[in-house]
């Protein structure tokens, strides 16, 4: 889990500086980064200690995240119209334990009923990614037994966008909750590189991986990831804007 998370920000950061210096094959790559944190999302909510503390966790540094995103993406502190990726991880969270409690309940065939809802308040969140951002981190936990079925759903979650393009006329408002219609096509099909991440993904052994002597350093390591996002974001935004 450790590696995962290191190629996840860095292929995030390569992702951020090709963002802010228009370089397109670093988008591309960056394209990696994502999937590997909505996998993340599902193995820490299957080992996590404490739910609640994960989530909050998750909550807090989407708020605390907002501001210095808003500020790299254009310039303003405070913008609505779009929200972090933080935002999305925690929505993906609490997706998997809806999805969780509903299954093991008498309520089983309403399970699409709050998915449906989650995901959709995604979509008017505008978080990143979106709608299908919050549907594929709960994919990775319902396929979680099966890499197979795991891969045909990501598959069908990377093309749908594409598809959907050429399909659905880009006027029905609805639709622009699933499909980022203001992106060119050309952006969309960029989009699908976002398949190379099954391959580290797959490769993933089940094991955390490095583990520090000390829980103190165990701590510090955890949260250096979590600071990683805002820190990164905020010298890029300064060197490009200054």
């Amino acid at each position: 889990m450790f590696i995962l998370k290191i190629i996840a920000c860095i292929t995030m950061l390569i992702d951020h500086i090709g963002y802010s210096y228009g370089i397109e094959f670093f988008r591309i790559i960056g394209r990696i980064s994502f999937p590997i944190f909505a996998f993340l999302i599902t193995s820490g909510y299957i080992h996590t200690k404490n739910l609640n503390k994960y989530f909050m966790r998750l909550f807090i540094f989407s708020l605390l995240v907002e501001i210095p995103y808003n500020y790299f993406i254009n310039g303003n502190l405070l913008n609505i119209g779009l929200n972090n990726i933080f935002f999305t991880l925690t929505l993906g969270l609490l997706s998997i334990h809806i999805y969780k409690l509903m299954m093991n309940s008498k309520y089983k065939k309403l399970t699409f009923i709050p998915i449906f809802m989650i995901c959709l308040l995604g979509g008017f969140l505008k978080v990143s990614y979106g709608f299908m951002g919050v549907l594929l981190i709960l994919t990775f936990y319902i396929f979680r037994n099966s890499r197979k079925k795991a891969a045909i759903a990501f598959f069908i979650l990377t093309l749908l966008p594409v598809i959907s393009y050429y399909l659905i006329p880009s006027n029905i408002t609805f639709v622009s909750l699933f499909i980022p219609f203001n992106y060119s096509i050309d952006w969309l099909w960029v989009q699908t590189a976002r398949l190379f991440a099954l391959i580290p993904i797959f490769l993933y052994n089940g094991q955390k991986g490095y583990i520090a002597k000390s829980k103190i350093q165990n701590k510090c390591i955890q949260y250096a990831f979590y600071l990683f996002y805002p820190i990164h974001i905020i010298i890029l935004a300064l060197l490009t804007r200054y």
